[in-house]
């Protein structure tokens, strides 16, 4: 069993030959912030990350913002800004992004071809790359150190894999 956070997603077995670190340029289209635009609810957003974080707030006129902006630092800028819906919880958000995941990858199936071919690889997301944090630029509630994004792109691959 996978257990991302306190949230269990499924029974997937994965067996890692080697690690896959990112984000790094070779991966960076594992990213929540690589533009892979994904409808949700009639709305086009540029990334899961959007996504995610326009679903983060009620505020009307931030979701627009959110949208809108491409840099991830100016995304990082924008959620400093939301007050959380009532309904929003780390568990919401680790479900949002395992379903935006996968949508980017099916829709995009450039992308989930890439995603495939990284075989039975442990898709490690690091917290540091060349002195920078990527803490700083992740969801508020995405648990980086527990590798909650790596762990949702393996159950991606896998579930594409039986598609």
């Amino acid at each position: 069993m996978i257990e991302i956070g306190k949230l269990l997603l499924m029974d997937i077995e994965i067996t890692a030959s080697k690690s896959i670190i990112f984000p790094t340029s070779e991966y960076l289209w594992m990213c929540t912030d690589y533009k892979s635009p994904i409808h949700y609810q009639g709305i086009l957003y540029p990334s899961v990350r959007h996504a995610i974080l326009s679903l983060k707030t009620d505020d009307i006129v931030l979701k627009r913002k959110i949208t809108e902006t491409l840099l991830p630092a100016n995304l990082k800028d924008l959620e400093r800004e939301i007050t959380p819906s009532n309904l929003w919880s780390k568990e919401l958000a680790t479900m949002l992004l395992s379903s935006f995941t996968f949508e980017k990858f099916v829709t995009h199936p450039e992308l989930g071809k890439k995603l495939l071919n990284t075989g039975k690889c442990t898709i490690e997301h690091v917290q540091h790359i060349l002195g920078t944090s990527l803490a700083n630029f992740e969801i508020d509630e995405i648990n980086i150190q527990n590798n909650s994004i790596g762990s949702v792109l393996m159950i991606t691959r896998e579930l594409i894999r039986l598609l």
